[in-house]
């Protein structure tokens, strides 16, 4: 797999999804990690690649996993807003749910996911809920990260 491509499917399925924040304005979706991004925001950072994933099938190799360490940034404030704000972008289902929109690109039984990118994605974990330190050294937003297992070739 091509992780910038692999970065890019994850921005744009989020994207897709179409959340809109009242006062906010839609997500503004990344496949990279900007110095300072349009909160609130979806961001795909670090990378982590297990080449040896799955289990190799016959005389093959098997698919290689990739690990997307993404963040969600809601408020440069650590403030009441921007952590309900953040609930909502990390709860399994609702009009806001980063979960829904990876979950619903894993397409259909039998289809690839993220557009044909990968054969599946899911949401391993959320965790490091608190105000980030993230882009330059003064610029700091309340947010979690969110890791992402990608498998493919």
């Amino acid at each position: 797999m091509e992780i910038s491509v692999v970065k890019k499917a994850l921005a744009d399925a989020v994207r897709a999804a179409g959340i809109d924040i009242p006062r906010a304005g839609k997500l503004s979706c990344y496949s990279h990690s900007p110095a300072a991004p349009n909160v609130p925001a979806f961001t795909c950072g670090q990378v982590a690649v297990d080449p040896l994933g799955t289990f190799g099938q016959g005389n093959g190799p098997g698919l290689e996993t990739l690990d997307i360490t993404c963040a969600v940034l809601t408020s440069a404030a650590d403030d009441d807003a921007g952590q309900r704000l953040l609930d909502k972008l990390i709860s399994k289902d609702g009009p806001y749910s980063i979960r829904q929109a990876l979950i619903a690109a894993r397409g259909e039984p039998g289809q690839l996911a993220l557009g044909g990118v990968a054969h599946d994605v899911w949401v391993q974990r959320i965790d490091g809920y608190r105000m980030l330190s993230y882009g330059g050294e003064d610029a700091n937003y309340y947010g979690a990260d969110v890791l992402v297992r990608v498998i493919g070739d």
